[in-house]
């Protein structure tokens, strides 16, 4: 059964309020403004002068106003490392029960620091490493010495084996420029002398304001095609000298643009007419992203757009207030022209609203938040809460829901939660050691015409805390969802 009206074709119906989130799921917040490098990227010093913390208090209203979300980071222009009340902030975020983590130039910290981040239970401690080089360290950051941060990093790792802790995972971010292309090799094999299997590489986006030439790298806001040529091939060599060693590129505007499809895909290119963003990475309807002083932004290339701010009104004041929605629905239907140029968006065609989502089918533009990417399987992992929406022109009495629901604890059951359009329909329950393959047929309390379907596991999996190199924090597996008799 199909509905005539797609959800993020901007049909009369789509109801904005049910498909955000009821809280933030996921928050970047800016701890510090304040940094003692200089890097030749970065805007921070031309915008924001020496600096300033945000206020601890503001923060403990932020994160008392979250309900189980699923990531808390822990940076964004400042070094996070120099907060004042760094580990307290760090313990707040790990009993929300989110995933936790921050990156850092690593300038230089007290033994008392590093031991209370080593078992502080954060998640992931990024360092920001740029060159193997000494004097074009000097020459990127402005500051320190190449030697200092090895050492830094070197008493990370002995200390995290004296106290014998698997958190937080050592990670290792490089933004890459012509003057340090070459120096990616040396920085994967370090990263792999340290035992890091995997190394992030972010190339340079977005219109600077550094009095650095940048020419070469970027076109206005996009990257040059000699660049991406230039730097897959970089990329290429490193994977194959490093067999087993991971390279991620932080950016899809590497790759070009493929075909667009109804199936949502990335789509780092303008965004067509007719065509729809599904999501991004800092999705409006499951992140907030708070500066320093408390204003609320969509993200990073929108700082000239404010949502609200959480100095002067409660979270969820602002998460559900005038401006958050009306970002979302000019997200959905028409969006902002950075929005459109976004290399990290996930775009699609829109068409009918369906009745059934069948994961062996592919990726659908009716899983609306908290899914993971589909990896061609028949089966599709979500967050810890996942919302989908589903025609019922046809009237239909039931849900079907089909899946694997992961076991909980040692000593604990699991269960997933399901709701529709807020009402309580059921909840499937796993109390073995074992993953649990489900079938069920849910009643609906009315016959609405469309389903906002919203999936809610009580415990995760998390391979990342057992040292796997797997981030993801895994709800339940659907295979399919369906309104039927």
């Amino acid at each position: 059964m199909l509905d005539s009206c797609s959800p993020a074709a901007g049909a009369v119906g789509f109801d904005f309020d049910l498909a955000a989130s009821p809280a933030p799921r996921a928050l970047n917040v800016e701890l510090t403004t304040k940094c003692p490098h200089r890097c030749i990227f970065c805007t921070r010093r031309d915008r924001l002068g020496s600096g300033s913390h945000m206020d601890f208090a503001l923060f403990e209203r932020l994160i008392a106003a979250l309900d189980q979300p699923d990531d808390i980071w822990l940076n964004f222009f400042g070094e996070s490392v120099l907060y004042p009340r760094l580990l307290d902030a760090i313990a707040l975020a790990v009993k929300s029960g989110a995933t936790t983590g921050l990156v850092t130039a690593f300038p230089p910290i007290g033994s008392a620091l590093l031991d209370g981040i080593l078992t502080s239970g954060l998640d992931q401690f990024g360092v920001s490493l740029h060159t193997m080089d000494p004097s074009q360290f000097a020459a990127i950051y402005g500051a320190g010495s190449l030697d200092a941060l090895k050492r830094r990093v070197e008493e990370f790792l002995a200390r995290k084996a004296a106290l014998g802790v698997v958190r937080p995972r050592l990670a290792f971010c490089f933004v890459v420029m012509y003057r340090n292309l070459d120096q990616m090799s040396a920085v994967a094999e370090y990263a792999r002398a340290c035992g890091v299997q995997e190394l992030l590489v972010q190339p340079l986006l977005g219109e600077r304001l550094s009095p650095a030439d940048f020419s070469g790298e970027l076109s206005g806001s996009r990257l040059t095609e000699r660049f991406k040529e230039d730097l897959r091939r970089a990329v290429n060599h490193v994977r194959q000298a490093n067999p087993g060693f991971t390279v991620n590129i932080a950016s899809p505007d590497v790759e070009p643009s493929g075909e667009l499809s109804h199936s949502p895909s990335a789509f780092p290119g303008p965004l067509p007419g007719g065509a729809r963003i599904h999501s991004c990475c800092v999705s409006p309807f499951e992140r907030m992203q708070v500066l320093v002083n408390g204003d609320v932004i969509p993200c990073g290339f929108l700082l000239d757009v404010p949502l609200g701010s959480v100095r002067d009104q409660s979270v969820q004041a602002v998460w559900r207030g005038p401006a958050f929605r009306e970002f979302r629905r000019r997200y959905t239907l028409d969006p902002h022209p950075a929005c459109r140029a976004c290399p990290w968006k996930q775009a699609y065609l829109p068409k009918a609203l369906a009745s059934r989502i069948e994961i062996s089918e592919g990726m659908s533009p009716q899983l609306l938040r908290g899914w993971y990417a589909h990896e061609g399987s028949s089966h599709l992992w979500t967050r810890r809460s996942a919302l989908a929406l589903l025609s019922n022109a046809g009237h239909s009495t039931h849900l079907a829901l089909e899946g694997i629901l992961p076991h909980g604890p040692v000593g604990a059951g699991n269960s997933l939660r399901v709701m529709c359009n807020g009402a309580f329909l059921g909840e499937v329950r796993n109390d073995t050691g074992a993953f649990l393959p489900f079938h069920v047929k849910l009643r609906l309390p009315q016959t609405w015409d469309r389903l906002y379907v919203e999936l809610t596991a009580a415990h995760m999996q998390q391979p990342s805390r057992r040292g796997s190199s797997d981030s993801r924090d895994l709800g339940a597996a659907i295979q399919r969802i369906e309104a039927l008799e």
